[in-house]
């Protein structure tokens, strides 16, 4: 858990050669307080829960099950800005688990992360003894992060306007379209997909960054000719929108050629999937979806991992579970088998047992 720190400081300590002052790594306030998995002289497990916005809610649902169910272990939650954030702290051993995707646990693999954060910023390095270096977010070199519980699928939406000519993700080339707000994950797919497809992110399209709600009303005035967006396909805002101006707007698949060549050029990122017929008010719509995971690094005790899922599935009733996998099988049904050689052991002990995994 600790690799990327220590990597770090080993580091700083050959630069700085002759300087005998203690290396320091400058941390901002808004990562400084969070607490990483530890065993305390009491035999208590103490572990935070990374979740960023629209997680908070089952963060806290999971940490509040997790210290009444399970008396070995305390957690508590650290409400993060961002999937950047909750990815940073958690490879740094500042979280014992964090709400992520699926492909951030491949990328993170393949010490390839920063290809989800293009925009990440340098972290500052400060030495006592006057020196001060930068150092990238994310490194390029592997960290064993791991999946622990697939949580739902996300679908890949392209709404385009019927007037726009878009008939297929080719069609977005030269055209005015939103890729999603600023560092989410409906930007992270967008840019996978259009580079798969040779588009230029800053010159083969005219960019956007909308939410969901602002993307629908420019397409409605013609600001823009189409959106991307990653969510689940129920929800009700694009459906009822979709629903009500059906000859106007539509869903354009992502399949056959297209899908083959983009998840070919992004293997672990990509599953195949289809929308449910309420949304897309057409047959077989093909597109292409990712996973949302709770993860861990893979030195997160497997015992303790095992008691988090079952408690997990033993009640699949309460509120704030609503919207998850009511069973092993259906969990592991959502997982992109890319994806499935980085399940921690724990999990993979958990899942065998449920005779889920052989």
């Amino acid at each position: 858990m600790y690799i990327k720190n220590s990597a770090l400081l080993f580091m700083i300590m050959v630069i700085a050669g002759g300087c005998t002052s203690t290396p320091v790594v400058v941390t901002s306030a808004e990562t400084a307080n969070t607490q990483p998995a530890t065993s305390t002289p009491q035999g208590s497990y103490k572990f935070t829960i990374a979740a960023s916005e629209g997680w908070y809610t089952e963060g806290h649902g999971l940490s509040e099950e997790i210290d009444i169910k399970i008396p070995a272990i305390s957690s508590d939650v650290k409400e993060t800005a961002s999937l950047m954030e909750s990815m940073d702290i958690l490879t740094s051993g500042k979280a014992g688990m964090a709400f992520v995707y699926d492909y951030h646990v491949v990328l993170a693999n393949q010490g390839k992360l920063m290809t989800a954060f293009p925009d990440a910023p340098m972290e500052k390095i400060a030495i006592k003894c006057g020196t001060e270096m930068t150092r990238p977010m994310f490194p390029d070199y592997a960290e064993a992060a791991r999946i622990v519980l697939p949580l739902y699928e996300e679908q890949l939406h392209i709404v385009v306007s019927a007037t726009s000519g878009i008939t297929s993700v080719n069609d977005i080339k030269g055209k005015h379209i939103s890729t999603g707000e600023a560092g989410s994950a409906t930007e992270q797919q967008s840019r996978f997909v259009l580079a798969s497809l040779g588009i230029d992110w800053e010159t083969g399209i005219s960019r956007e960054q909308f939410g969901l709600p602002a993307a629908i009303k420019a397409l409605e005035t013609g600001e823009i000719d189409a959106f991307f967006w990653s969510g689940i396909s129920s929800n009700t805002e694009l459906s009822e929108f979709l629903n009500s101006k059906r000859t106007e707007f539509k869903l354009i698949p992502i399949a056959g050629e297209e899908a083959e060549k983009i998840t070919q050029a992004n293997p672990g990122i990509f599953h195949a999937s289809k929308f449910p017929a309420d949304i897309s008010n057409q047959k077989d719509i093909g597109t292409l979806a990712t996973t949302v995971v709770l993860a861990a690094m893979a030195d997160f005790p497997e015992q303790y991992m095992v008691q988090i899922l079952a408690t997990f599935f033993n009640d699949s009733s309460t509120l704030w579970k609503s919207g998850f996998p009511i069973s092993p099988e259906d969990s592991m049904s959502i997982l992109n088998t890319a994806s499935q050689p980085y399940l921690h052991q724990g999990a993979k002990n958990y899942f065998t047992e449920q005779g889920v995994l052989k």
